[in-house]
């Protein structure tokens, strides 16, 4: 039986507006070079200074994490 996940919190379109500007402000997590470990380093180093400027505005007491960060880009990026 598959295990259910909590109910997220959509993101609001301020939000959506800052996480798109992050990502394209940091080019790191957008990178497909898996050949060294130095580039996953910077990779997860880039995604979590995203998530502490995302996380420092505040948006109304709503704490995302950073999968929830990283599927918002991801679909704001197919859109």
């Amino acid at each position: 039986m598959a295990s259910k996940t909590s109910p997220t919190t959509n993101f609001s379109e301020q939000e959506k507006l800052l996480s798109a500007e992050l990502g394209r402000d940091s080019p790191e997590v957008e990178s497909r070079d898996y050949d060294s470990k130095t580039a996953s380093a910077k990779k997860a180093k880039a995604w979590r200074e995203i998530l502490t400027e995302f996380s420092s505005h505040n948006f109304d007491d709503i704490k995302h994490d950073l999968s929830q960060l990283q599927v918002c880009l991801r679909r704001l990026k197919l859109q």
